[in-house]
């Protein structure tokens, strides 16, 4: 009976001696499952941060941008105003002139309207008393 009992012993540790090997390899297989995991985490995590740190230079890079095409604008707009008001100025300069002008000549056509006023208010001389005979000597 004792062996019998030996080897019902030997039996059941070969069948749990089976076991534990297998649930050995199976630790292990999940432990590299484990590692290939947190290395994945760790690259995703590395790849989301240099992502970042790109979106980041791309948002500096396109803010510096805008600020420059907001100072070449307000360059462009002054240069702009700046030609405009000199054009305003050339512009109320000939009107000026042309006032000027206006008045000249409106001076001018008051003198020549007395002048014809006073030319028609003076007495007519009248040529009677040369009579014809005188004109035809």
């Amino acid at each position: 009976m004792t062996s019998r009992r030996h080897l019902r012993l030997v039996c059941l540790t070969l069948c749990f001696a089976g076991s534990v090997q297998a649930a050995v390899f199976e630790d292990d297989e999940a432990r590299r499952a484990i590692l290939d995991l947190r290395q994945r985490v760790e690259n995703l995590r590395q790849a989301q941060q240099s992502s970042e740190a790109a979106l980041q230079r791309s948002l500096e890079a396109v803010n510096k941008s805008v600020q420059s095409v907001r100072e070449l604008a307000a360059r462009d707009a002054q240069a702009e105003v700046s030609r405009l008001q000199q054009g305003i100025l050339q512009l109320q300069t000939q009107i000026d002139g042309l006032k000027q002008k206006i008045s000249e000549l409106r001076g001018e056509k008051d003198q020549l309207q007395r002048e014809i006023s006073l030319t028609q208010k003076k007495p007519k001389r009248s040529f009677r008393y040369f009579g014809r005979e005188n004109l035809q000597a």
